[in-house]
């Protein structure tokens, strides 16, 4: 078994919403094709992370049931490594 590769992009402090999120981790996934997956988060804390298959395996919410689909995803990998970690800038109200 080998470590899942990933890339944590943080928003800026004005960018939230999971529809950005989901958005940010796609592109993100395709431009780096060595990566397994994605985790994507909000200034205050909250994340997300997202897979090839666009399925969302990783969350910050205790309480969320991830799907079985996953799960499973999960079970080929013996752990997981950052590779790369990016914040992305404020651009607001910059000309």
């Amino acid at each position: 078994m080998r470590e899942a590769q990933f890339a944590m992009v943080s928003l800026a402090d004005n960018e939230w919403g999971s529809p950005l999120m989901e958005q940010v981790a796609k592109e993100t996934l395709d431009a780096n094709p060595e990566l397994d997956y994605v985790l994507v988060q909000e200034h205050a804390g909250w994340f997300l992370s997202w897979n090839r298959d666009e399925v969302i395996v990783q969350t910050a919410n205790d309480a969320a049931v991830l799907s079985p689909a996953a799960r499973e995803w999960w079970r080929q990998f013996a752990g997981s490594t950052c590779v790369a970690s990016i914040r992305r800038q404020d651009t607001a109200g910059v000309a």
